[in-house]
């Protein structure tokens, strides 16, 4: 997630080089474990792994929210269930913006 929140942060793309700075700078620490490419695709993966434990973990306080505050979560669920199917890991979820 923190990703897509330095995304949204500095308002661009994901092939920013100021996010694959901070991206690098990060897996650096890992290198002794795997190649850069390895660790690249890792972090691919784990951001859409994580998109879904996200949505899902929305799905337990939402089945004892009062119907009439579920407006109020306006289909958060949803949309990060939505970001999973992105191919960008990072990127906004269909229809967004």
């Amino acid at each position: 997630m923190t990703l897509r929140s330095l995304r949204a942060e500095l308002e661009t793309t994901t092939d920013d080089p100021r996010l694959l700075r901070a991206r690098d700078a990060y897996l650096s620490e890992f290198e002794d474990l795997a190649e850069p490419t390895q660790l690249q695709r890792l972090v691919e993966l784990s951001c859409h792994v994580g998109t879904v434990t996200r949505g899902l973990t929305w799905a337990r306080p939402l089945r004892s929210t009062p119907p009439e505050q579920l407006a109020d979560y306006d289909g958060a669920q949803l949309r990060w269930l939505l970001l999973s199917l992105v191919d960008d890991p990072v990127g906004d979820p269909p229809g967004a913006g």
